[in-house]
């Protein structure tokens, strides 16, 4: 899949955002990961949602695992809003988590 340069600019704001550090444990040497993933959100049209600082974070390899579990989902909706004060209110976010209490 091509990067568009929307993507990349994402991609660097999210690194610098998180200080490429996991936003669960804190350890450096990180992948960025999307919460709402590109398969739930296909086609062009989500692009803004897909790359939008809210749907991306700075993730460790051990992490990224647990925050695809049921629980490791919820968890990082809490420590979102609680370090950047997200509250997911957008119906693609509720759609997809089917929580509307964060």
């Amino acid at each position: 899949m091509e990067t568009s340069a929307y993507e990349k600019e994402s991609f660097s704001a999210v690194l610098r955002r998180d200080q490429g550090r996991c936003v669960v444990c804190g350890v450096s040497k990180c992948d960025v990961h999307e919460i709402v993933p590109r398969s739930a959100l296909p086609g062009k049209n989500n692009a803004a949602t897909l790359f939008s600082l809210e749907n991306r974070c700075c993730v460790c390899r051990r992490c990224h695992d647990e925050v695809h579990t049921v629980w490791g989902r919820v968890m990082l909706l809490g420590i979102m809003r609680l370090k950047f004060g997200y509250r997911y209110n957008n119906t693609i976010f509720a759609k997809y988590f089917e929580v509307r209490a964060l």
